[in-house]
């Protein structure tokens, strides 16, 4: 049967038409790569602010009461960088997403991004959809997927156009010689998606 999986370039469609208000959604990355910039960038589309914190022993309390209130009144919520702190998902997250039933806002939705770790707790890749994200190989995909992640209306100007073709081939380049780290560079360069959209 053919597969019927979704990807980063269908995420609005996952979010908004496949997910409901108590599965979260597990982006998961490979090391260096960023994903938390493509739902930042959806729910900007989709005029949606809401807040984000980060995987780290201060945001602990402060998550948890963020998820509580957000399932009630149906908002967004994005916990960053999961894996780092695996001991709290697995004793506190987890219970908290199992918790969540029919008295769920129906608008509200979560996502949590994580490296691709085996320290994750199976409970979480259990109660998920799991959405898996891996760099691009070669310099073309490098640079297709960055022209990817631009709006058409940032590509109207054409000395801007110049520059954004300037940008994705450094980075791309760049992204490639760091797979012979340590002959091809002595240092890691961090370059994300999240940074192009700034640029």
């Amino acid at each position: 049967f053919p597969w019927q999986g979704r990807g980063l370039n269908e995420l609005q469609e996952v979010t908004t038409g496949e997910l409901s208000a108590t599965v979260p959604l597990l982006l998961c990355s490979a090391p260096g790569h960023d994903v938390s910039g493509r739902v930042e960038a959806m729910a900007r589309d989709m005029n949606n602010d809401w807040p984000q914190l980060m995987g780290s022993a201060e945001g602990f309390d402060a998550a948890e009461m963020l998820v509580t209130s957000a399932s009630k009144r149906g908002s967004w919520v994005m916990l960053k960088n999961v894996h780092l702190c695996t001991d709290w998902l697995r004793a506190t997250l987890v219970k908290k997403l199992q918790s969540l039933g029919p008295g769920t806002h129906p608008d509200f939705r979560i996502f949590i991004t994580s490296e691709i770790s085996p320290d994750l707790p199976a409970g979480l890749l259990r109660l998920c959809d799991l959405i898996v994200a891996e760099a691009p190989t070669g310099v073309r995909a490098s640079m297709t997927r960055l022209f990817s992640t631009l709006s058409k209306g940032r590509l109207n100007n054409p000395l801007k156009n110049r520059l954004y073709l300037l940008l994705a081939w450094v980075h791309a380049v760049i992204q490639e010689r760091l797979r012979y780290v340590p002959s091809g560079w002595t240092e890691r360069y961090e370059f994300t998606e999240a940074d192009a959209m700034h640029a």
